[in-house]
């Protein structure tokens, strides 16, 4: 039986506790909701037909997959600043962390390339011929970067699926059995 913290390194100085509970366990939270909320407006503003632009569509996404980031960060930072006073918070922090976080990666990396798309298709509209205008603007087009962007999004995160694994542990200070997530060695490999 494992203790729980052999792979977690948190500080444990009170004034670092407090701080990480205000800040990232109730001013984060709050920020991300507000996010969440602009972003939810957002993605309902530009998928109004009238508002029918590949531009537009690659806004869309970006503002759903930004959703995710927020939704992920929450999760992710905010439950860990709780994790040292709730058995129940550790056992379910521990447990799902380890997909949780790479499903945040693949939502961060879907914003970076549809922010892209985006800018590129600002250029294209603004800078190029009316030909290469309508090609690019094409629905079939604008379907398939994003359908790109999302596959290879996925491909190129799957290995944080591997760097992480749960482990059973007993939580001393709470004094109930918990999960922890543990760094695999893929995680140290410098391939």
């Amino acid at each position: 039986m494992f203790k729980c913290g052999i792979c977690y390194h948190g500080s444990k100085e009170w004034d670092y506790v407090q701080f990480n509970i205000i800040v990232v366990g109730i001013i984060l939270p709050i920020v991300g909701i507000f996010g969440i909320i602009g972003n939810a407006i957002s993605a309902f503003v530009y998928s109004r037909p009238e508002m029918c632009c590949s531009t537009n569509f690659y806004l869309f996404s970006l503002a759903c997959s930004d959703t995710g980031v927020a939704l992920t960060g929450i999760f992710l930072f905010s439950l860990e600043a709780f994790r040292p006073f709730s058995l129940t918070v550790a056992r379910m922090s521990g447990q799902l962390s380890a997909i949780v976080y790479p499903m945040g990666m693949i939502a961060q990396t879907c914003s970076v390339y549809f922010t892209m798309c985006a800018g590129v298709d600002c250029f294209v509209q603004v800078c190029l011929s009316e030909k290469v205008r309508r090609a690019f603007s094409r629905k079939e087009t604008v379907n398939f970067l994003a359908a790109f962007v999302l596959i290879f999004s996925v491909f190129y995160n799957i290995p944080h699926f591997f760097e992480g694994f749960v482990i059973n542990c007993y939580h001393k200070d709470l004094g109930g059995m918990s999960k922890e997530v543990c760094p695999a060695t893929l995680r140290y490999n410098e391939m």
